[in-house]
């Protein structure tokens, strides 16, 4: 319901917008706070600015330095890194003004980071594009619908299993899931050192 009314369900708003608290009186008459996303007159440009030059043919981290030559920063005050650029254009619908929901695989974790087909590590697993739940003038945009579409699809083209649902490693040993800790009941792991072999 929240998410259809396009207030946020928490966590920190995407790069280009703020969070905004609002108020508002629900069927019962009682007021409740919740959280819209509004323009960030700073950041927003830097967005604007990333796609049109991605539109444009240019890479990441052409982009970034560009950005960077702006003077815009991240909100750690650090020049804003081609691996943030890229993300803004793995999930391009957010900065059209759409609520998103249903993109990602479980939250970032990485102690327990999956592997993708190729054997790296990455701390973001989305589910396929039809499982994404895309709720459209949730905010406002700052990318037009066409521009957002087009980047999707372009990093469909260059990458396409970049939104393929990936499994974690295969198990490699023959008791793994059946030994257990006496004390606690966890499942024990094997360590490997590639570098020894140990």
């Amino acid at each position: 319901m929240n998410a259809k009314a396009g207030y946020s369900n928490g966590g920190s708003a995407p790069f280009g917008y703020l969070r905004k608290e609002v108020f508002v009186t629900d069927e019962s008459g009682m007021e409740k706070r919740k959280v819209i996303y509004r323009l960030d007159p700073e950041t927003a440009p830097a967005v604007k600015m990333a796609f049109e030059l991605y539109l444009a043919g240019r890479g990441g981290k052409h982009i970034a330095d560009v950005l960077t030559s702006h003077g815009f920063r991240s909100r750690n005050d650090k020049p804003i890194s081609k691996s943030s650029i890229l993300n803004w254009f793995r999930v391009p619908f957010v900065y059209a003004g759409c609520g998103m929901w249903n993109v990602e695989c479980g939250m970032w974790n990485v102690s327990h980071r999956q592997r993708n087909d190729s054997g790296k590590k990455v701390s973001r697993i989305f589910h396929p594009r039809d499982e994404w739940i895309i709720i459209p003038d949730s905010h406002p945009a700052i990318i037009k619908m066409e521009q957002a579409a087009q980047v999707y699809q372009n990093m469909q083209k260059n990458n396409p299993n970049i939104h393929k649902r990936r499994t974690g490693q295969r198990a490699k040993y023959l008791l793994a899931g059946l030994a257990n800790c006496q004390h606690c009941g966890h499942n024990l792991q094997m360590k490997y050192n590639r570098r020894n072999g140990e």
